[in-house]
């Protein structure tokens, strides 16, 4: 089911190009199947943050809350469709199931090493169903595609008041001429003064016409793209100036209802990913604005195009700990709160790492006041050169003899 970006008046599309494919695996061979984990550096970026205390909303087609990787993870929000595809319908939370299962799956088992583990397995998700999966007849009726036009912009609003830290947007529309919405422009800026971060896919018809997205394409969403298992563009994401940065969109391992799992490809994958990193940064650095969030990631991109930035990576590609990093510089240099680390082993390399980060001096420090005091450092520091210099060469000196 290959997609293109719809008008919102007549009803999302999921942005995924049909690219779901059930996984004849059992659960305990999913996880070895899960390449992108350490490619973006997550192993390393877990030991700081996993994404507690952060919510994020996946405006989609509905999760199953009884899958076993994200059991007790999934609170259920309104459906604006205007019409509810029941459980037992095989068009049912496939794509939503499939996003949360990229952003916080969290396995199960012993030591939770079956099944999925999400970009950050520590964060909540808050589903709220705002259009069908592309097969569902319920699409094809006038009267819920009357009801669902303004179905995001409500969602958005929704997720907002209801304590989302993150939005992820794994679909697209626009009105027919694909210049956006008033409503769900003034919804992405109602969400943005409240610190809120915003992620939407660029699209999947990149090959073909390449049109303007939406959500992506709206100022303030951090538009992403997609990258194949090489790192190399994939032909089929958009390409376009609004694009962020790019992530992983090729073979995605994530879950499905009923327990199942499947392969994701498609900048809707891609943007999930984003938002998992995201609630990695916004754990760790929850007074960062949405901004901030979005210059971190983008200055913690690996693969950056020799040019700075282009239409089909943005700044390059997403990676965790890369981003984590350069969300601490941030926070330290503008004196945002940084969540202090606990119950972390001091003696891993990462953490010390961070550790050590987290109590430097800023940049700033080492220059703060004024000159005078700046030579006196100078001096003092000088006279002890002196003095241990003096100490060694008489400690060296030959004893006259006896």
């Amino acid at each position: 089911m290959r997609l293109r970006a719809l008008s919102v008046g007549l009803a999302l599309f999921l942005t995924a190009p049909g690219a779901l494919t059930p996984l004849p695996a059992h659960a305990d061979e999913i996880r070895d199947r899960q390449w992108v984990l350490g490619k973006l550096g997550l192993p390393k970026a877990w030991k700081l943050t996993k994404g507690d205390r952060v919510t994020v909303a996946v405006l989609d087609t509905g999760v199953d809350p009884g899958h076993p990787d994200l059991v007790g993870k999934v609170t259920t929000g309104p459906d604006y469709t205007g019409h509810s595809t029941t459980a037992d319908s095989p068009y049912w939370a496939l794509h939503g199931t499939a996003m949360a299962g990229i952003i916080a799956g969290r396995g199960h088992g012993k030591g939770r090493s079956s099944g999925v583990k999400g970009v950050a397995p520590g964060a909540d998700l808050l589903s709220i169903k705002v259009t069908w999966e592309n097969k569902d007849p319920a699409r094809d009726r006038q009267k819920n595609r009357d009801l669902n036009k303004d179905a995001m912009a409500k969602a958005i609003r929704y997720a907002v008041d209801h304590g989302a830290d993150v939005i992820n947007m794994s679909l697209g529309g626009g009105k027919a001429d694909y210049t956006g919405s008033e409503t769900e422009m003034d919804a992405v800026d109602y969400a943005l003064s409240k610190g809120v971060v915003l992620i939407a896919s660029m699209g999947n018809d990149g090959a073909g016409q390449n049109r303007r997205n939406f959500p992506a394409a709206y100022e303030g969403v951090i538009a992403v793209g997609a990258v194949d298992r090489s790192y190399q563009p994939w032909s089929d994401s958009n390409h376009n100036p609004w694009i962020s940065l790019a992530a992983p969109g090729v073979g995605i391992v994530t879950t499905q209802p009923e327990n199942a799992y499947a392969t994701d490809d498609g900048t809707s994958a891609s943007a999930a990913i984003v938002a998992g990193v995201a609630a990695l940064l916004r754990s760790r650095f929850p007074e960062l604005t949405p901004a901030q969030i979005r210059a971190a990631l983008e200055e913690g991109t690996t693969r950056k195009p020799k040019t700075g930035r282009d239409d089909r990576v943005g700044a390059g590609v997403v990676h965790a700990w890369k981003a984590v990093r350069a969300a601490q510089r941030t926070a330290k240099a503008t004196g945002s709160l940084i969540v202090p680390l606990g119950g972390q082993d001091p003696a891993d390399p990462a953490v010390a790492e961070q550790i050590a980060a987290d109590t430097a001096p800023s940049a700033d420090s080492h220059t703060a006041g004024s000159p005078a005091l700046g030579f006196a450092i100078l001096a003092i520091g000088g006279l002890f050169v002196i003095a241990g210099l003096a100490i060694a060469w008489r400690t060296r000196r030959p004893r006259p003899a006896a």
